[in-house]
């Protein structure tokens, strides 16, 4: 899945986009999909989080081994990974 696919995806619960091609350009569109409740973002391009704080129902994200350093107010947020991710505290 590229950024310029990301445009067209169908709602779902649950995604699974690890060791894909997905950067900050996929990120607006994968807050539009409300229903999303479980998201792997693990080993993509991907450097923000804030983009996903309009997802309602997100419970499980995983951002692992990405670029993500600062993690926004997630707030139904249950499983947050963040493993190999340079997130500084």
């Amino acid at each position: 899945l590229t950024d310029a696919m990301a445009a067209h995806l169908r709602p779902v619960r649950k995604m699974n986009l690890e060791a894909t091609d997905v950067g900050d350009g996929a990120l607006p569109h994968l807050a539009k999909l409300a229903a999303m409740e479980d998201l792997n973002l693990n080993s993509t391009q991907i450097s923000r989080l804030d983009p996903l704080v309009k997802l309602p129902k997100l419970s499980v994200l995983n951002a692992g081994n990405t670029y993500v350093e600062t993690v926004p107010a997630l707030a139904e947020v249950v499983t947050l990974i963040l493993d190999g991710s340079p997130v500084s505290t």
